[in-house]
Protein backbone atom coordinates (compact mmCIF):
# COMPACT_ATOMS: atom_id res chain seq x y z
CA UNK A 1 0.00 0.00 0.00
CA UNK A 2 1.30 3.34 -1.11
CA UNK A 3 2.10 5.86 1.87
CA UNK A 4 -0.35 8.28 -0.06
CA UNK A 5 -3.45 5.98 -0.40
CA UNK A 6 -5.72 8.14 1.00
CA UNK A 7 -4.51 11.09 -1.10
CA UNK A 8 -7.26 10.89 -4.02
CA UNK A 9 -10.38 9.39 -3.83
CA UNK A 10 -11.00 9.16 -0.04
CA UNK A 11 -13.94 10.58 2.26
CA UNK A 12 -13.53 11.70 5.85
CA UNK A 13 -15.63 9.86 8.06
CA UNK A 14 -15.23 11.97 11.15
CA UNK A 15 -13.66 11.22 14.94
CA UNK A 16 -14.66 8.38 16.98
CA UNK A 17 -13.12 6.25 19.55
CA UNK A 18 -11.22 2.63 18.72
CA UNK A 19 -9.74 0.96 21.99
CA UNK A 20 -10.13 4.71 24.04
CA UNK A 21 -7.98 6.40 21.37
CA UNK A 22 -9.45 9.44 19.49
CA UNK A 23 -8.89 8.72 16.06
CA UNK A 24 -10.25 9.95 12.46
CA UNK A 25 -11.68 7.96 10.23
CA UNK A 26 -11.57 7.50 6.61
CA UNK A 27 -13.18 5.69 4.41
CA UNK A 28 -11.64 4.59 0.46
CA UNK A 29 -12.96 2.56 -2.14
CA UNK A 30 -10.76 -0.28 -3.40
CA UNK A 31 -11.96 -4.08 -4.43
CA UNK A 32 -13.93 -3.53 -1.02
CA UNK A 33 -14.80 -0.41 1.19
CA UNK A 34 -11.59 0.36 3.09
CA UNK A 35 -11.26 1.80 6.75
CA UNK A 36 -8.65 3.42 7.83
CA UNK A 37 -8.08 4.72 11.23
CA UNK A 38 -5.46 7.14 12.75
CA UNK A 39 -4.88 9.46 16.00
CA UNK A 40 -6.03 12.44 15.63
CA UNK A 41 -2.88 14.02 17.20
CA UNK A 42 0.03 12.72 14.86
CA UNK A 43 -1.60 10.48 12.78
CA UNK A 44 -0.39 7.39 13.59
CA UNK A 45 -2.04 3.93 12.22
CA UNK A 46 -5.02 2.75 14.74
CA UNK A 47 -6.78 0.15 12.61
CA UNK A 48 -7.20 -0.97 9.27
CA UNK A 49 -10.71 -2.40 8.15
CA UNK A 50 -12.37 -4.25 5.06
CA UNK A 51 -15.69 -6.22 4.58
CA UNK A 52 -13.81 -9.04 2.37
CA UNK A 53 -16.40 -11.37 0.66
CA UNK A 54 -18.78 -10.10 3.90
CA UNK A 55 -16.43 -11.47 6.08
CA UNK A 56 -14.83 -8.65 8.70
CA UNK A 57 -10.82 -8.28 7.83
CA UNK A 58 -9.09 -5.95 9.91
CA UNK A 59 -5.46 -5.11 11.87
CA UNK A 60 -5.20 -3.32 14.16
CA UNK A 61 -1.67 -1.97 15.17
CA UNK A 62 0.26 -1.89 18.36
CA UNK A 63 1.49 1.75 19.18
CA UNK A 64 3.55 0.85 21.91
CA UNK A 65 5.94 -0.90 19.15
CA UNK A 66 4.81 1.03 16.38
CA UNK A 67 7.71 2.61 14.51
CA UNK A 68 8.90 4.77 11.61
CA UNK A 69 12.70 4.02 11.64
CA UNK A 70 14.37 2.36 9.52
CA UNK A 71 13.37 -1.60 9.20
CA UNK A 72 16.01 -4.25 11.12
CA UNK A 73 16.50 -6.67 8.36
CA UNK A 74 16.89 -9.62 10.81
CA UNK A 75 12.98 -9.47 11.69
CA UNK A 76 12.48 -10.50 8.17
CA UNK A 77 14.91 -13.62 8.02
CA UNK A 78 13.01 -17.15 8.13
CA UNK A 79 13.78 -19.13 11.43
CA UNK A 80 15.25 -21.98 10.10
CA UNK A 81 16.64 -22.94 6.38
CA UNK A 82 13.67 -25.89 6.31
CA UNK A 83 11.04 -24.03 5.46
CA UNK A 84 8.44 -26.83 5.62
CA UNK A 85 8.94 -26.82 9.74
CA UNK A 86 10.74 -30.23 9.59
CA UNK A 87 7.94 -32.43 7.66
CA UNK A 88 10.20 -32.55 4.13
CA UNK A 89 13.49 -32.59 3.07
CA UNK A 90 14.63 -29.51 1.05
CA UNK A 91 16.88 -30.75 -2.25
CA UNK A 92 18.86 -28.76 -3.90
CA UNK A 93 17.93 -29.51 -7.58
CA UNK A 94 20.63 -30.61 -9.77
CA UNK A 95 21.27 -28.52 -12.33
CA UNK A 96 22.34 -30.93 -15.91
CA UNK A 97 25.84 -30.04 -17.97
CA UNK A 98 24.51 -31.48 -20.78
Amino acid sequence: MRYDWLKQGSSYVGIETVDGKSVTHWTKMGQYLNHYYSTVDRALPVRFFELKNGHPKSWDFDLNTYSTGPIDPDKFKPQCANLCGGDCNLVEPKLSTE
